[in-house]
């Protein structure tokens, strides 16, 4: 599914605007949270709603790796027509070490968290650690990734400002 989603973005990209294509990415991991939510309370041993909510996740990360690569190539190119020069190489290089550094920190938050909820591994759980799985592994994540779409749709403004630069770069040339 997460070569499906990065397969259909330049479709889907055509079509849904750049402000709202990150906030429809994100609806898919959100609808991953939901369906596991849902099937834990329904049907806690349906192998199909697991897939279904695997498969949204999936699709989801998909459209968001496309679209990162979208955005890093604009930022690419703002950078070049606010100042002049081309800067990829430093842009790249540290968005690499920022995907390392939140991989760790996603380490150690997970970390952490199942220490704070009881979690004992090769044990049957206790029902409170249990609720905090589901908390840990449905619930937080949602609420960030829908947090990210509300900051991204708030902030996020580089396709407008970008064709104002290049406009204003093209009649100084």
């Amino acid at each position: 599914m997460q070569f499906s989603g990065i397969f259909l973005f330049p479709w889907i990209a055509k079509v849904v605007n750049r402000r709202l294509m990150w906030p429809l990415a994100c609806g898919f991991p959100i609808l991953c949270s939901s369906v596991l939510y849902f099937s834990s309370v329904i049907a806690p041993e349906s192998a199909i709603l697991v897939g279904l909510a695997g498969a949204a996740l999936k699709f989801g990360n998909g459209l968001f790796n496309g679209l990162s690569t979208v955005i890093l190539a604009d930022l690419v190119d703002y950078g070049e027509a606010k100042t002049g020069l081309r800067s990829e190489s430093i842009i790249f290089s540290v968005q690499t070490m920022l995907v390392k550094c939140a991989g760790a920190m996603a380490g150690f938050l997970i970390g952490f968290g199942l220490t704070f909820i009881g979690y004992v591994p090769n044990v049957v759980q206790t029902p409170e650690t249990i609720v905090g799985l589901k908390v840990l592994m449905i619930l937080i994540p949602a609420v960030l990734i829908a947090l990210s779409a509300i900051i991204y749709k708030k902030t996020y403004r580089l396709d407008a400002r970008l064709s104002k630069d290049e406009s204003a770069v093209a009649a100084s040339v």
